[in-house]
Formats: C-alpha cells, sequence, structure tokens
C-alpha cells in the first residue's frame, strides 16, 4: 500500500507490522481520546501494531492518542497528509501516513472479517521541497485595505520549532513545531525589540523602514515578500518613510522623506526598480538630517509595482522602499441607491429602507479589483441647505449592499417639522481622494 511518512523517528520494512482498530470505532462512538486504544481490562488494542483510526477534524490529536497507547504507526483514514503537515513533534514519535476513504473502507472491511491485515510503511526519504523559501500558501497576500503592499515582510512561519509545556516520560523537555502568521508575527516582532535595543535612536518609523528596507528576496516573490535580515538592518545607515508607497488612483505620486542615521554626512543615489521615477536622483543629508524625495507612476504602469533604492555612496549599507499601484479608472463609491419611501412620518414605527452599493468589484484578465470605502457619511441636510448633523456613518466597508433605516427624526432624535430634506451620502476612497456623492431628496409630514 503506497503511502508517504509524515513524521518519523524509525522506518519499517516488513509486512508483519498488524493493523488494528481502536475500540470506539468499532462500537460507533464518539470523538477519540487515548481511552478509545485500550480494551475494558486496560490492555493496549494497538501497542506495537499500527493503528487505523479516522482522521477526522483533529488529525494530530488522534496520532498523539496512539502513540501514548503504544502504536507503532498510524493510519489516518480519509486523508492525505501532505509530508510535514503534522509538524516534527516529540508526542509523536511514530510513522503517521494517510491514505484515501476507499482504502480505509477495503482495510476496515479486511479487518471486520477476520482477516489478519498487515501493512508495510516505506522508509523517510529526503527530497527537495518546491515550497521551501516561498510564502507560504495559506498567507494573505495582495493589496492592503488601503491599497498599501500586503506582505510589507516576511518571517518564518512553517513548522519552525519550539519548545512545548512538559516535559516527556523520560523527562526530557517537549518540544513542537508551529505554523501560521501568528510565529511569523513572533518572529519580526522579536527581531524589531533587538534592533530597538540596539539602535534605540530609531524610532518606531526608522525600525519599519530598516527592517523591510534590508529584507532579503525570496524565490518568485512580490517586490515586498522579502524575508527579515536583522544583521542587515543593525548596519542601515538612511532610513525612509513611509517604508512602503502606495500609488492608488487618486495619488500617482508619493513623497518620501529619506533620514540619514550615519553620525556622518551621506551622499545618497535614488534610482527606481519598475516602471515609475525618482526626484531627485541624488541628495546629500547632513547627520541626522532628511531630504524628501519624490516617488511617481502613470496611469499605465506594468507591472504596477517596483521598488526604490537608496544607494549609500563609499559603501555604506543601503534600503529599498517597495511601490505598487492600483491605477483602476475613477468611479462612483456609492451607486444604486434607494429608498423606499420619498415621504416620512415623524410618527410613524415603521421607517423607510435607504439601501445603498459602497466600493467597487472589477474583474479584468482573470484577476477581481477591489476597491473599498474608508469611511461612508450620511448628513442630513434641511430645504435652505442648512446641516442638521450626522445620520450614519461607516468605516473600513468592503464592497457591497448596506442598509439603513431612515425615519423622520433629526440625529438628536427629536421629530423633523414637515418639509423636505436631504440626505448628502458620502463615501471617501483609501487612497485619500475626492470622495463620492449622492444625493438623496425626501419629504417629512
Amino acid at each position: 500500500m503506497p503511502a508517504c511518512a509524515c513524521c518519523s523517528t524509525q522506518s519499517f520494512r516488513s509486512p508483519g507490522l498488524r493493523v488494528a482498530q481502536p475500540r470506539l470505532v468499532e462500537e460507533g462512538a464518539g470523538a477519540l481520546g487515548v481511552e478509545a486504544f485500550f480494551d475494558r481490562r486496560g490492555y493496549s488494542l494497538v501497542a506495537g501494531r499500527a493503528a487505523l483510526v479516522p482522521a477526522g477534524v483533529a488529525p494530530r490529536d488522534v496520532a498523539e492518542a496512539a502513540a501514548r497507547a503504544g502504536a507503532a504507526a498510524v493510519i489516518l483514514d480519509g486523508v492525505r497528509v501532505p509530508s510535514g503537515s503534522l509538524g516534527v513533534d516529540a508526542l509523536v514519535p511514530v510513522p503517521v501516513v494517510g491514505i484515501d476513504a476507499a482504502a480505509g473502507a477495503a482495510l476496515r472491511a479486511a479487518l471486520e472479517s477476520g482477516a489478519n491485515v498487515g501493512v508495510s510503511i516505506a522508509p523517510l526519504r529526503a527530497g527537495s521541497n518546491p515550497a521551501y523559501g516561498r510564502v507560504a500558501a495559506f498567507s494573505s497576500q495582495g493589496l492592503a485595505f488601503d491599497g498599501g503592499i500586503k506582505p510589507e515582510l516576511v518571517g518564518p512561519g512553517v513548522g519552525v520549532v519550539t519548545s512545548a509545556p512538559g516535559t516527556n516520560p523520560d523527562g526530557s523537555p517537549r518540544f513542537a513545531t508551529v505554523s501560521g502568521t501568528s510565529i511569523a508575527a513572533a518572529a519580526v516582532a522579536g527581531a524589531a525589540a533587538l534592533l530597538a535595543q540596539a539602535r534605540p535612536g530609531l524610532g518606531p518609523d526608522g525600525l519599519k523602514s530598516t527592517l523591510i528596507g534590508t529584507s532579503d528576496p525570496l524565490p518568485a516573490g512580490s517586490q515586498a515578500a522579502r524575508l527579515v535580515d536583522l544583521a542587515a538592518a543593525h548596519s542601515a545607515e538612511v532610513a525612509a518613510e513611509p517604508a512602503t508607497v502606495s500609488l492608488g488612483a487618486g495619488a500617482h505620486r508619493q513623497v518620501v522623506v529619506v533620514r540619514n542615521l550615519s553620525p556622518l554626512s551621506r551622499t545618497v543615489s535614488l534610482s527606481v526598480d519598475g516602471p515609475a521615477t525618482v526626484h531627485p536622483e541624488q541628495v546629500t543629508i547632513e547627520p541626522g538630517g532628511s531630504r524628501r524625495i519624490v516617488v511617481s507612476a502613470s496611469a499605465d504602469a506594468s507591472p504596477p509595482q517596483g521598488a526604490v533604492l537608496l544607494t549609500v555612496h563609499g559603501g555604506g549599507t543601503s534600503i529599498r522602499v517597495p511601490w505598487a499601484g492600483s491605477f483602476e479608472p475613477p468611479g462612483d463609491l456609492v451607486s444604486d441607491v434607494r429608498l423606499s419611501s420619498s415621504t416620512l412620518s415623524s410618527r410613524a414605527l415603521a421607517p423607510a429602507l435607504l439601501t445603498v452599493r459602497l466600493g467597487r468589484l472589477a474583474e479584468s484578465s482573470g484577476s477581481v479589483s477591489v476597491t473599498p470605502v474608508a469611511r461612508f457619511d450620511a448628513q442630513l441636510v434641511d430645504q435652505h441647505g442648512q446641516p442638521l448633523g450626522l445620520l450614519t456613518r461607516l468605516r473600513d466597508a468592503l464592497p457591497g449592499t448596506y442598509a439603513f433605516a431612515l425615519t423622520g427624526r433629526a440625529p438628536s432624535g427629536s421629530p423633523l417639522p414637515p418639509g423636505r430634506y436631504t440626505l448628502r451620502l458620502l463615501a471617501f476612497p483609501t487612497d485619500g481622494g475626492r470622495p463620492s456623492r449622492h444625493l438623496v431628496r425626501f419629504a417629512v409630514h
């Protein structure tokens, strides 16, 4: 039976490794704990055998329980376990393999018929990992909510070995592996803490700039998907604020402040990797001083990403400032506005329903462009154009249809006098550009 070992400390070649099932699987009971692998007299059902168990929603917990009951191997029924997905863990010191549902059903049928079922697990083989050095598939990428680069910095976050609480039965310390953004964020935060300790004068913006600007490139990574390099950040001689540049539809140019971190006067040459420009192309900055530069790109820039390279003359450590743009044509962020009734009563209990579509979704060349709304305001204005207050406000709204209840009352809750009124709807883009506007008129009687 072909299978791949996912985590192993020993190899099995003999087909004489018998297959056994835990007690609760045979009885059709619920979730598997350690007790499921022992009979009612306290004897292990799987000791020295390959435990055939359903993977369920927690395959790691099931494998750990089987190993604690003395299983020599664990066969997870109904799941193809990718190599290394269960980690390298002291609590699972036996091979763990996954088989599909059809193979699992065949094994169970053979066991239930009383057949002597054995398996052979091939020894662990080392091979190249095509995902090594790349951003994990489960990591979010692309432009951030405000149009900025995402991710700005990459840290180790797959199969990171760490200590675990407690000790093993032999008294040795436990260890485990963890994966996810949480461990990557902790690694980068630790690097930032060490850098702040070594260079207390950097400040928050300087820390961010030097960590991002001196990071190492990854294979097939984006302009920003680069791995933190603490040693390089420690020797950086200039910093840039902001550390990354967003050139959105409403801002095709952005000012970047370059600061000299060295105790000596430094001359810095500036160049651009990608379809953008930078001005000026060289600056000289006194110790502790700063200079302003302008990064700009046209709306037809392709690809809409790159980096500004800041090269320090005389061999000093240089940095890079990644930039990205979302140059979609401007359009309304407020559309499909509908009011269920144009006449309201301050005494009526049932309100009118106002529905509004905010933001935009656009598809081009197989990719989807998402344009959210940074802020949405609904302002009430009387028939003379005098503002009466804010009826509602939303922040950070993703594209979609939103509904609001509209009554014949002022923002303060008091009844509105009879007359005509206007709702002024404003949707502000995330890049700081001009808001989209829409007017809704109604009467109160």
